[in-house]
């Protein structure tokens, strides 16, 4: 098990927790390891680190402003990576170009920032991310459309969602406002 804290990243085993070097002093707020065996760490308040296969220490990879300051990572079924960044909204990882590209930004809620918090995939393979401005949900098409209080969501920030077996969410919000259930 790997486990992110306010003073880097461990592997949990059964003699404890091994750091992971190169994550000493740094706050881990998410991680995912893709499908090419590589672990990506952020946070919203420093880089982003990674752990390519064949390493053993954590290094900052050369990701630009895009590579700081992000809230979320997690690959989908098809293998795409993608971050939720703190400023600029959602990021798609491109392996080809070996750089970040941004998916959707602050223009989708006509703001100057964008946060993108949790970022969930359903099974029918949409994606749900929660935001400063609402509810982002990409259709089978790769349309993405924002959803916020117009559409009966609070108004506030949405901060995460969790999926049932039946197919219906539940969403949480910065706030202690209560949840919201979508069908």
């Amino acid at each position: 098990m790997l486990v992110g804290t306010d003073d880097g990243a461990a592997l949990l085993g059964k003699e404890g927790p091994t750091r992971i070097p190169g994550t000493e002093a740094r706050r881990i707020k998410a991680m995912a390891m893709d499908r090419g065996g590589t672990l990506w760490m952020v946070s919203t308040i420093g880089p982003a680190l990674w752990l390519r296969p064949g390493q053993t220490r954590a290094t900052v990879p050369a990701l630009g402003e895009l590579g700081s300051g992000l809230n979320s990572v997690m690959e989908d079924s098809k293998g795409q990576l993608w971050l939720g960044h703190s400023r600029f909204g959602l990021l798609q990882w491109d392996p080809v170009a070996g750089r970040l590209r941004q998916e959707v930004g602050p223009d989708i809620a006509q703001t100057q920032h964008l946060g993108a918090f949790s970022i969930e995939e359903d099974a029918q393979g949409r994606l749900w991310v929660g935001t400063t401005a609402g509810l982002l949900v990409r259709g089978p098409e790769g349309r993405w459309r924002l959803f916020t209080d117009r559409d009966g969501l609070r108004p506030n920030i949405v901060r995460g969602l969790a999926f049932l077996p039946d197919g219906s969410a539940w969403i949480h919000y910065q706030e202690p406002q209560g949840l919201t259930r979508v069908r």
